[in-house]
C-alpha cells in the first residue's frame, strides 16, 4: 500500500492567453497562470488488487468508474508501462469539487506517483509530465509543485521562487462552475489584458513582495463567470470588507480567495463568511512551504 498527501493549490494570476485555432491541441486554450500549492489537500491511497477499483470518500460529485481521473491515471500506466497489475484507489476528499482548484489533477499526480511506488516503475520527470499531460492539462502542475508559471499547453510549469507564506481563507459556493462550462461562455474581447500584471505578479513572488502579490491578483475568467453567478462578485466584496488585502476566484471557479493578514485572521474572516447564504464551505489554507513536487 502507498499513501499520499494531494496537495492542491489555488491560481494567483490567470490569463486566457488564445483559443487554439488548429494542430493537435485544436480547441484547447493557451493560458498563462501563476499557480501556488496550499496545505489543502486530498490523501490517496493505493493498493494491490485482484480487480482495479476507485473509492471516493465523500463520493458527492465524484465519480467512481472508469472515467474517474484516478481510475484513468490506472489504466493509463497499465498501458504504457505493461504492468499487468491492478489497483484500489481510494480518496480521503477534502477538496471542492468544481471549485477552480484542481483536486481531480491532484489527486491524478498523486495516483501516478503512487503506482509507479507500489509497481517499482522508474520514470523519468519528462515521462511522469507527459504522462500527466494526457490525463489533463493541469496534472503536470502537480509533479512540480510549489509555485510556478504555467501555461498548460507547454507541459512544463516554470518553477518561481518565493521566499512569502501567505494565508489563505477560501470561500466556496453552494455550487460549482464546471471547467467546460467556464471556457465554453468566455467573452474573448475581455481576456488577455492583464500580462503585465502576471508578470508583476511573478516579480513580486520572486522578491517577497507581499503588497506586490496583492496588487497583482486577477482571473480572466471572472469578467464572464461573475456575469453568470453574480454571487461570486458578492462574496469577492464580502472577503475585502473582512479586510483581506485581495480576493478573486481561483481557476475557473467557483471558490473565492481571500489574502488574510496572518492565520488568526485567516480564522477570524472564516468564522463570519461560514454563515453567509451563499457558502457551503469557508476553509483556511496557506502556502505549502516545502512545496510537494511529486517528481522531486
Amino acid at each position: 500500500m502507498v499513501e499520499i498527501q494531494a496537495y492542491t493549490r489555488i491560481t494567483l494570476a490567470l490569463d486566457i492567453v488564445r483559443r487554439i485555432p488548429d494542430g493537435p491541441l485544436a480547441g484547447y486554450h493557451e493560458i498563462a497562470a501563476v499557480k501556488h500549492q496550499t496545505t489543502l489537500h486530498d490523501t490517496v491511497r493505493v493498493d494491490d488488487a485482484r480487480q482495479s477499483s476507485v473509492r471516493c470518500d465523500p463520493a458527492d460529485g465524484v465519480p467512481q468508474d472508469e472515467t474517474n481521473v484516478c481510475m484513468r491515471a490506472v489504466r493509463l500506466l497499465q498501458k504504457r508501462c505493461g504492468a499487468g497489475r491492478e489497483a484500489a484507489v481510494s480518496i480521503a476528499k477534502r477538496i471542492p469539487v468544481m471549485g477552480g482548484l484542481a483536486g481531480g489533477s491532484a489527486d491524478a499526480a498523486a495516483t501516478i506517483t503512487a503506482l509507479c511506488r507500489l509497481w517499482g516503475l522508474s520514470l523519468s520527470r519528462a515521462e511522469m509530465l507527459a504522462l500527466g499531460r494526457e490525463l489533463g492539462m493541469d496534472v503536470p502542475y502537480f509533479f512540480v509543485g510549489g509555485t510556478a508559471l504555467d501555461r498548460e499547453t507547454a507541459g512544463d510549469p516554470s518553477p518561481v521562487t518565493t521566499s512569502l507564506s501567505l494565508d489563505f481563507v477560501l470561500v466556496v459556493p453552494r455550487f460549482g462552475v464546471p471547467t467546460r462550462e467556464a471556457y465554453a461562455g468566455l467573452d474573448y474581447r475581455l481576456v488577455n489584458r492583464n500580462a503585465r500584471l502576471t508578470a508583476a505578479m511573478v516579480e513580486a513572488l520572486g522578491a517577497g513582495d507581499r503588497a506586490g502579490v496583492a496588487r497583482s491578483v486577477h482571473n480572466d475568467f471572472a469578467a464572464t463567470v461573475y456575469g453568470r453567478y453574480p454571487g461570486l462578485a458578492r462574496l469577492e466584496k464580502a472577503l475585502l470588507e473582512q479586510g483581506c488585502d485581495a480576493a478573486w476566484m481561483s481557476g475557473s471557479g467557483s471558490t473565492m480567495v481571500g489574502l488574510a493578514r496572518d492565520q488568526a485572521h485567516a480564522r477570524r474572516v472564516a468564522a463570519v463568511l461560514g454563515a453567509d447564504p451563499e457558502a457551503t464551505r469557508v476553509l483556511c489554507s496557506r502556502t505549502l512551504t516545502a512545496g510537494s513536487g511529486l517528481t522531486e
